[in-house]
């Protein structure tokens, strides 16, 4: 019964998050390189996930990335990761 109970949640949880987009807004530099990476454990956070579930190698560029979910009982799902620059944000402060 519990594996039952398991198995509706991970498909209840896989459709949810199947073809949702998750946004990281990273410090890049003049160059356009990132300072660090996107990981698994990046992207488990912002869905709420274990992290055991993220299947991805640390994502080092801007861009789009099509992240693979793989949860127990064969039950898979994939999710869009948009990895961005950081909006630098002038100080205007005035005395």
């Amino acid at each position: 019964a519990k594996v039952e109970k398991d198995l509706d949640e991970y498909k209840k949880l896989a459709e949810k998050i199947k073809d949702q987009i998750f946004n990281f807004a990273v410090n890049v530099s003049e160059a356009g390189k990132l300072f660090g990476s996107v990981t698994a454990d990046d992207i488990a956070d912002k869905i709420k996930i274990d992290k055991k579930f993220v299947v991805s190698s640390p994502l080092k560029k801007l861009g789009d990335y099509k992240v693979k979910i793989k949860f127990p009982h064969g039950i898979n799902s994939e999710v869009l990761v948009k990895i961005e620059a950081e909006k630098k944000t002038k100080d205007k402060k005035k005395k």
